[in-house]
């Protein structure tokens, strides 16, 4: 479970995370970034969908426009389809 929750800080450079329970198997995760700090996010989501590593769920919908400084929400759904986690990274 750790090692799990350390996957935020070691794949993030986001400078402050949010998180909230949004229904009885949905997590959102909220991440701020610096105008000025790269957003990187794909190497997070690429952490988080490691089998081994990561919390073995897949990309199941992403609206991304981080190239015009937007926000982007990637959804991660567990293999077996009873829980859904929702990243959202903005700069605000």
């Amino acid at each position: 479970m750790l090692r799990r929750i350390g996957v935020f800080n070691a794949f993030s450079a986001a400078h402050l995370a949010y998180a909230y329970l949004g229904g009885a198997d949905t997590t959102h995760v909220w991440l701020e970034y610096d105008p000025s700090a790269p957003r990187d996010h794909d190497t997070l989501v690429a952490a988080l969908t490691d089998p081994l590593w990561g919390i073995n769920m897949q990309v199941t919908r992403e609206s991304c426009r981080c190239k015009v400084r937007e926000s982007c929400r990637v959804e991660l759904t567990s293999r077996t389809g009873d829980a859904t986690l929702t990243l959202r990274v903005s700069d605000d």
